[in-house]
């Protein structure tokens, strides 16, 4: 049977009603198959248990991987023939006999709205479906034409024709028909699927640019409220300076420049805030260590915008300096800037992970090749696995700095001994 693709519309009315009735009748009369998504397994057309032949239910087509299967494939049309006893009719036989079929039916019922992606997905699924079954057509109408040529006709053929001459000039005319179409579709596949790239490429780029207005705004309020909380905390520098002086066991001179430089304030629930800084953004959030009532106990948290991540807090000018620290506790970049006095001098900068997990994102490339790079090493698991996942090019080229055994960190150190007696036992390691 072939069929060149061109109905009329009483033809096309009782096609997609043989579509909609397609699983039901598959549920009739393959009853030894089963429905697996939005097909019917079965072993073939006539019924038989097995797995070989798919028939979509939705696309009103079927394939059957049976290499001895005849038809092997084909669309609405092969599967009424097969399914309603016309198989071996040509296609005017059938195509009457499906109109006849579906006349006094109800008409298909009309489809619920789609959007727009799902009308264009239906749209590209029923021409994947014509690609397939024009496919069938053109490699059995080759095949039926290769016999003809050899002289191999049967009265079935001929009846149409005024002689074999023409019949196989007739043919050839429709194959090529056929085959045209057949690159029509193909072309708007195609054309579908470079739309679809492009409208999904263009959906990023809004995307994008949706998310960096908003970490925009965002932005600009994480900022103002820095500056008003860095205005406040400076006005009162030298109380803050002091209350931390105690808490941490370092001097009131390294507090008050990190609350003169911006990097420390104290907010309405006096926690203590570190800003967290994105590149051409400025502040998008706070990272906040909080107390208990009473002022003990508490931890750490973090005070985001949707979306953003915790980055490494970076003290001083990176870019060019001659000294960089790394570390995972912001207290023990606060102790190393107190212990060498860098508040009093230029040139240095203090990388800080806030937390184990973070070590991988210190940033190694902006890192100057000749500087002097010191690990502040913590005596911990944590602080083990903080120094395994530094970059590598971090961890070959720094000089750790360890605490004695004991003694958890930088900072627990500088409580216990005097500045000067550390700075001596550095310098003879």
């Amino acid at each position: 049977m072939t069929d060149d693709g061109c109905y009329t519309p009483e033809e096309g009315r009782a096609i997609a009603i043989f579509i909609e009735e397609l699983r039901g009748l598959c549920e009739e009369r393959l009853a030894a198959g089963r429905r697996v998504g939005d097909e019917w397994v079965v072993g073939d057309l006539e019924g038989n248990p097995g797995t070989s032949c798919h028939v979509n239910v939705i696309k009103g087509c079927f394939y059957d991987h049976n290499p001895t299967a005849d038809p092997a494939s084909g669309g609405a049309l092969t599967l009424f023939a097969e399914l309603c006893g016309y198989g071996g009719c040509d296609e005017e036989e059938v195509l009457a006999a499906m109109v006849e079929w579906a006349r006094g039916k109800e008409d298909p019922a009309p489809k619920s709205e789609k959007s727009r992606s799902e009308k264009s997905r239906t749209e590209e699924l029923f021409l994947r479906a014509e690609e397939e079954e024009v496919l069938a057509m053109i490699d059995r109408w080759e095949k039926g034409l290769a016999e003809a040529e050899t002289g191999r006709f049967d009265e079935r053929q001929l009846r149409w024709s005024a002689s074999p001459e023409s019949y196989i000039a007739e043919e050839k005319e429709k194959l090529q028909r056929v085959r045209a179409r057949l690159v029509q579709i193909q072309d708007e596949i195609r054309d579908r699927e470079n739309l679809a790239r492009a409208e999904a490429a263009a959906l990023q780029k809004i995307a994008r640019a949706s998310a960096r207005k908003l970490e925009k705004e965002a932005a600009g309020k994480w900022s103002a409220e820095w500056a008003e909380l860095s205005a406040a905390s400076i006005a009162s520098k030298d109380l803050l300076a002091e209350y931390l002086a105690g808490y941490r066991g370092l001097s009131v001179e390294v507090f008050r420049w990190m609350i003169e430089e911006g990097y420390l304030v104290m907010d309405a629930e006096a926690s203590i805030a570190f800003p967290i800084v994105k590149r051409g953004a400025g502040v998008v959030g706070m990272h906040v260590r909080w107390f208990e009532a009473g002022g003990e106990g508490g931890g750490w948290r973090c005070a985001l915008s949707k979306g953003t991540k915790l980055s490494p807090l970076i003290i001083g000018e990176l870019a060019g300096a001659d000294l960089v620290a790394v570390t995972e506790s912001t207290w023990d970049a606060v102790a190393f800037i107190d212990l060498y006095e860098l508040y009093r001098e230029k040139g240095w900068a203090v990388v800080v992970t806030r937390g184990a997990g973070n070590s991988s994102k210190v940033p190694a490339k902006s890192i100057d090749s000749g500087a002097s790079v010191s690990l502040l090493l913590q005596n911990d698991e944590a602080g083990a696995e903080w120094y395994r996942w530094l970059p590598f090019a971090v961890r070959r080229r720094g000089y750790p700095i360890a605490p004695p055994p004991g003694i958890k960190d930088l900072n627990d150190w500088m409580r216990v001994k005097p500045r000067a007696e550390i700075l001596q036992q550095l310098a003879n390691l």
